[in-house]
């Protein structure tokens, strides 16, 4: 009875220590002897339910590209910079503006975006917006966005991914030299469908000028623009479409002085071209104008890089 005694009571004795160090090391890493080395701390696992190393994670490298002309996506990883150059023009008359002159407008914007922080984005622009005169001579548009920008993103996430949508807060302020300063706001969500290689993104848009003006009106727009892209070849091409519904004043008042809104809706192919390693990247799309107010066409080529 002895032997059995001491066998049964052997793995207490050898379990005994092993509760004592767990008892204890809620305060300090559990340790373990090696020969002739003394005590050395095992590694501590991080708190789950703390910030912990989720925090630092990068975002896929998709998303530090811009993927679509007419949406955003996420926002920049801390420390990284896009600079890009972006060229859009509108073609022909809408159908709402039979017979009237010329209507081709172009805008040239040069973009810096420098990622500040894990949930923070900076991004100022310079724009200059044309349109033709009656003549056909290009001039600068009296009714355009020239002048300057200022957009911060906010991340709702801590990083991508941990929340469904990874929903962001866009807001821009455009300072324009002859037409009222415009306010415009987003809310960004997007990210995989049923494969990585597969992107989606949803904006939901309002923007609208800081004031009344006797001539244009407030100008509202209130729109969903959506884009989903395929990568085709890998850190090389993507090929998807873009689409932008909603509503737009087009700078029209009735006879009260009030503004109106007229129905928006653009669709066409994209492309998106980048260097192997992410240094450069070409961004194209061309959306067709299916709605009475909507420029028969609209070109977008936009070309950048991000260090």
């Amino acid at each position: 009875m002895n032997r059995v005694a001491w066998a049964l009571a052997l793995p207490l004795l050898m379990l005994g220590p092993l509760a004592l160090a767990q008892a204890d090391g809620g305060a300090a890493s559990p340790t373990r002897d090696i020969p002739d080395g003394g005590p050395v701390p095992l590694p501590a696992f991080p708190d789950a339910g703390s910030r912990g190393p989720q925090a630092a994670l990068p975002s896929p490298a998709f998303t530090q590209d811009r993927q679509f002309t007419n949406a955003r996506l996420w926002r920049l990883d801390p420390g990284r910079i896009t600079v890009e150059q972006s060229w859009s023009g509108a073609w022909g008359v809408p159908r709402a503006l039979a017979g009237a002159a010329n209507q081709n407008d172009q805008l040239l914007q040069t973009a810096v975006a420098i990622g500040l922080l894990p949930h923070l984005e900076l991004d100022l622009s310079g724009n200059v917006d044309l349109d033709q005169a009656a003549s056909g001579d290009y001039q600068i548009s009296p009714t355009g966005l020239t002048g300057v920008a200022a957009e911060v993103r906010i991340a709702i996430g801590r990083y991508w991914g941990q929340i469904w949508g990874n929903p962001t807060i866009d807001a821009e302020l455009w300072g324009r030299i002859s037409e009222p300063t415009r306010l415009e706001g987003r809310v960004l969500l997007g990210g995989e469908l049923f494969t990585p290689r597969l992107l989606g993104t949803l904006n939901l848009m309002f923007a609208r000028n800081s004031f009344h003006d006797d001539a244009t009106g407030i100008d509202y727009e209130i729109k969903a623009d959506l884009g989903a892209n395929c990568e085709v070849v890998r850190d090389i091409l993507r090929l998807g479409g873009e689409a932008t519904v909603g509503w737009d004043s087009h700078d029209t008042v009735d006879a009260e002085d009030n503004t109106l809104l007229h129905p928006d809706v653009q669709l066409g192919p994209a492309i998106l071209l980048t260097e192997p390693h992410r240094r450069f990247k070409l961004l194209a799309a061309f959306l067709w104008g299916l709605a009475d107010w909507d420029p028969p066409w609209e070109t977008e080529i936009v070309a950048g890089t991000t260090f």
